[in-house]
């Protein structure tokens, strides 16, 4: 046999969180009072924190979106940078494995290789 899910009014879930917030007890106890799982609870919680913090958030200033612009580019550059040097490491891993002059070749390495 399922159970059905149980669907929940906006006004009892924000009384709900409005207890675990404004007083000193715990999800735990506020769910058992509402007869809910404590994890459903935590959830409401953290997404009315989640959606109250954005709304507090104050607006970028000219300068700060200006350094943000910054720093994405150089975030962009070091990622750019971070991809060249792994590749290089692959490649040199691969070389050494291949011996110091490539498969059978007659020239030391890495002045050429032959494929």
């Amino acid at each position: 046999m399922t159970r059905r899910r149980r669907q929940f009014s906006p006004e009892f879930k924000d009384e709900a969180i409005r207890i675990v917030l404004e007083g000193d007890r715990t999800v735990a106890s506020v769910g058992r009072e509402f007869d809910i799982n404590a994890s459903t609870l935590d959830s409401w919680v953290n997404r009315h924190r989640i959606a109250t913090a954005q709304d507090e958030r104050p607006p970028v200033s000219g300068l700060d979106r200006a350094r943000i612009r910054e720093l994405e580019r150089e975030n962009a550059e070091l990622r750019e940078k971070l991809i060249f040097l792994k590749i290089g490491r692959l490649l040199r891993g691969r070389a050494s494995a291949e011996g110091p002059a490539g498969r059978g070749a007659s020239t030391p390495w890495p002045l050429a290789r032959r494929v």
